[in-house]
């Protein structure tokens, strides 16, 4: 029987520390009741002359002050039979009992308040939630610093020996491991002494210079900020081009500068959002994990145990693939498990790594899974580009054909039905290159203990998972496979899945069979 973990500090019930009110009363919560009172006071003043809101705007703000202290006065925290407790709550007492060792990750914040007084916001997020469990305004540093120990001493499952090998045609066989790391090697700017952390035992493998947050901000905008860019691009060349036939060379200027002028100050904002989001971004590997720190305005810090670790996921843009950059993301366990192998997963669950240079990524997933080679082995059935071709290219195209049809059917516009038939062939020529190019980048591998995949076509993405952490195998088939012998597999973990699809039904069936009997037989922890 294991003896309770020894308690400092947080041995006896504990509240935040009063600079949690302030960050309070700013909350969610505090806010919300404010407009509760105020939206009332606002219309109480409109119908009135506006005499009642000099009364209930005040009153407004003292509400939500005495709230926000209420709130302080009543939560308190505490360790007690290696279980971290809150009770928290006004009218209502509510009592959290989290046990250490479920707890995936702890994350901390400093905004600008935070970082005046020297505290930290604290979330944590166990298995058993979809998002953060619960969050503390405002701890110190010591607080923080003993709770992160406990939680780290509270896992004491027996690390897994290095099982996992590679087996690629070729290649010898070598253990999994991190390889040693000297502080030489790091490839990082600045004294090598600032990137060792002696106290924890803990070294840097990857810091973020100046470019970097210059590439990371390029990088990473999404589709809805690339179509704004592309808009904006439109508009300017289109009025442009339009100006210019005119011979209105005043207003062709103008449009082009329009163009310039909105493309530079998005690409400035997109670098502006890099640098206050990951300044400073470091990386930190122990036997325990690794952490990151980033943040200007507001610093955060996030943990990846190594055993909370369910998969690797690794995918790059075309812009990261220029740029020889890939961004890794390290799903922990979550109540939100299930999502295919092209989701990261709730945020607050995942330790991402935004844009890691190529050289580098090797450092931050070796304490998960050994490199995986860069071409696998296992394709799926050449029948899936007409499966994908069908629905990505037929279907549309032929709705667009019937479409023009329609149009000259009934001595519609001829220049519409021209267009529509002239996008019905653009519709299919790129969907049947798409569904080839998926069907041919699409491959796996089932090593004796790791299942690898990588697809995609304009994002490549790829997925390693060891075999004990897999928590359940389902086969399916629908109709179209059932009728051209194909069936897909799907692995699932705690904070995730990895699917293969399209392959024969004797192919998923031994990959099913494979991955049981390996799960069936491994010794270590899954998490």
């Amino acid at each position: 029987m294991t003896q309770p973990l020894e308690t400092g500090l947080l041995g006896t019930p504990q509240r935040q520390l009063p600079i949690a009110i302030v960050a309070e009363f700013f909350s969610g919560a505090a806010l919300r009741q404010f407009g509760e009172v105020l939206v009332p006071a606002l219309f109480v003043s409109v119908a009135s002359g506006g005499r009642p809101i000099l009364v209930l705007l005040p009153l407004a703000v003292v509400v939500a002050v005495v709230l926000s202290v209420l709130r302080w006065w009543r939560t308190r925290f505490w360790v007690e039979n290696d279980e971290l407790i809150l009770e928290k709550g006004l009218l209502n007492r509510t009592r959290l009992q989290v046990p250490l060792d479920r707890i995936q990750q702890i994350s901390t914040e400093q905004g600008i308040v935070q970082q005046i007084f020297d505290v930290r916001k604290v979330s944590i997020d166990t298995a058993g939630s979809a998002g953060v469990e619960f969050s503390l305004s405002a701890i110190g540093n010591d607080i923080v610093a003993e709770l992160r120990q406990l939680v780290v001493g509270a896992d004491r499952t027996e690390l897994p020996p290095p099982l996992a090998r590679d087996l690629v045609a070729g290649q010898v066989d070598a253990p999994i491991g991190p390889p040693s790391i000297a502080a030489s090697d790091l490839g990082v700017s600045g004294p090598t002494g600032a990137l060792v952390n002696a106290a924890s035992h803990s070294e840097a493998v990857l810091h973020m210079s100046w470019r970097d947050l210059v590439q990371v901000g390029l990088v990473r905008p999404g589709g809805q900020v690339l179509s704004g860019l592309l808009a904006l691009l439109g508009l300017g060349v289109g009025g442009a081009v339009d100006s210019f036939v005119e011979n209105r060379i005043t207003s062709t200027i103008a449009a082009v500068s329009f163009m310039v002028g909105g493309l530079l100050f998005a690409f400035t904002a997109l670098i502006g959002g890099a640098v206050l989001r990951d300044f400073e971004l470091t990386v930190w590997r122990s036997e325990q994990g690794l952490r990151l720190t980033a943040g200007l305005l507001t610093k955060r810090e996030q943990f990846a145990r190594t055993e909370r670790v369910q998969l690797v996921r690794r995918r790059a843009n075309p812009l990261e693939r220029l740029l020889e950059r890939t961004t890794v993301v390290l799903p922990q366990a979550s109540a939100t498990a299930g999502l295919s192998s092209s989701s990261s997963g709730p945020q607050t669950q995942n330790f991402m790594v935004p844009s890691v240079p190529n050289d580098t990524v090797d450092r931050v997933t070796s304490l998960f899974l050994h490199d995986p080679p860069l071409l696998l082995g296992g394709a799926i059935s050449p029948r899936a580009r007409w499966r994908w071709g069908l629905y990505g290219a037929g279907w549309p195209a032929a709705l667009l054909v019937a479409g023009g049809a329609v149009i000259f059917g009934f001595d519609g516009p001829v220049g519409l039905g021209i267009t529509l038939f002239v996008l019905a062939v653009g519709v299919f020529v790129t969907g049947a290159f798409v569904a080839a190019a998926s069907q041919r980048r699409w491959r796996w591998q089932l090593d004796p203990t790791v299942l690898r995949t990588r697809h995609g076509v304009a994002i490549d993405q790829r997925s390693d998972v060891e075999l004990r952490k897999i928590q359940s195998v389902g086969l399916h088939q629908g109709w179209w496979q059932r009728r051209n012998g194909l069936a897909s597999i799907t692995c699932s973990t705690a904070g995730g899945s990895v699917e293969i699809p399209h392959l024969d039904v004797a192919v998923a069936e031994s990959i099913r069979d494979r991955v049981l009997a390996a799960v069936e037989r491994s010794e270590g922890p899954w998490m």
